[in-house]
């Protein structure tokens, strides 16, 4: 019990470690040092997510996923996504 805490803090401790480089790394770029083919691959990434959210709320298993959360204690105030389809 106490090797396995032990194993949970180390990789906790590197996990952290991790973020904290990335989130030093982003916030120490700037928007001219970034490629621009990088900037368009990205928005279309962002742009591919929220349409596969958006086109998959109405899924059976977008359903069941609902529920699950719900039966899990999910906040009532939760985005759902088909409220913005037309």
């Amino acid at each position: 019990m106490v090797r396995e805490l032990r194993k949970k803090r180390i990789t906790w401790s590197l996990t952290t470690d991790v973020m904290s480089q990335i989130i030093r790394h982003v916030c120490s770029s700037s928007l001219e040092k970034i490629p621009k083919q990088a900037i368009e691959r990205a928005k279309l990434s962002i742009l591919d997510t929220v349409a596969c959210a958006i086109g998959g709320s109405n899924d059976p298993i977008a359903h069941l996923a609902r529920k699950l959360g719900a039966l899990a204690g999910g906040a009532a105030d939760s985005t759902d996504f088909r409220k913005f389809q037309a």
